[in-house]
């Protein structure tokens, strides 16, 4: 943590490297573990959000090569607030949306669970950088747009109300899962 201090100090692109890589790096073994063990795993929550987790680190991953001054994307320098902001949605939506399938009480495809996220990725990769449909984020000199500030508040909501489906289903959980 000490190193990672000093490093945001002088190098500040190579921090922000490094910790999305950690995140990157988790979200891909959270997936892993969830594909490889889908047979020992009863809870089907579990197992969509591993899915999930595949496509999560894979947009982050895009995050961090567009961040500013990477110099994967030079035609536009704030693709990373697009893909940011796209992932978390993903993400919090999914956190939400697994109850569902916690609630019907059956394992999943997880081959199709993973096409409607390779579907869903896909075109939010399109939307940002191809069409350039996805609403923006970021507007030199005028800094976030009004799009991102709602979309943070909006995210957040969403992850208050799964924090709260998760708290009211506990006892679908092991008790280890659940803490």
């Amino acid at each position: 943590m000490v190193g990672l201090f000093f490093i945001s100090r002088s190098n500040y692109l190579l921090f922000h490297g490094l910790v999305e890589s950690y995140g990157i790096a988790i979200a891909f073994a959270i997936s892993m573990v969830a594909w490889n063990s889908q047979e020992h795993v009863s809870n089907p929550y579990l197992s969509v959000i591993g899915v999930a987790y595949l496509f999560v680190g894979f947009l982050d991953l895009l995050h961090t090569l567009s961040y500013k001054g990477m110099g994967v994307f030079t035609d536009y320098d704030f693709y990373a607030n697009q893909v940011w902001i796209a992932t978390r949605f993903l993400e919090s939506v999914t956190l939400l949306v697994g109850f569902i399938f916690l609630k019907l009480g059956r394992r999943p495809n997880l081959y199709r669970v993973a096409t409607v996220y390779a579907l869903v990725t896909g075109a939010v990769v399109v939307s940002i950088f191809v069409t350039r449909s996805f609403p923006v984020c970021f507007v030199e000199g005028g800094g976030l747009t009004p799009f991102k500030k709602g979309s943070e508040y909006v995210i957040c909501a969403i992850l208050l109300l799964g924090i709260g489906l998760l708290i009211k289903l506990r006892q679908e959980f092991p008790r280890r899962t659940y803490h």
